[in-house]
């Protein structure tokens, strides 16, 4: 019984860690007042990364899909993306910086 409350507890952290990400990443677009949708859509995405990484969990395209709240339907996609190790060490912002600058 013990190792379900672990379990749940785990996928709590999760959820509320990459929550927490996509409504950070968001305050960051807006403030820089960043309107072109190829950032927008990259800064979203590697935002969703990073938060995988801190927790060192790998993510996929179906979880990026559902913590993004996309309305399109389930994909089979299963395939691990993972933070690339030159950004390993970096903050969200700094991440986000990148993706504006396009240099990620």
């Amino acid at each position: 019984m013990n190792e379900n409350f672990e379990y749940l507890d785990q996928i709590a952290t999760r959820a509320s860690l990459h929550k927490k990400t996509l409504d950070q990443t968001k305050e960051f677009l807006i403030k820089h007042k960043i309107k072109d949708a190829n950032i927008i859509r990259d800064a979203l995405i590697l935002g969703q990364v990073w938060a995988s990484d801190l927790l060192g969990k790998p993510i996929t395209h179906n979880d990026i899909l559902m913590y993004l709240g996309t309305e399109e339907p389930p994909v089979a996609d299963y395939n691990e993306i993972v933070l690339d190790e030159k950004h390993k060490n970096k903050t969200l912002h700094e991440i986000l910086r990148l993706v504006i600058k396009r240099k990620f």
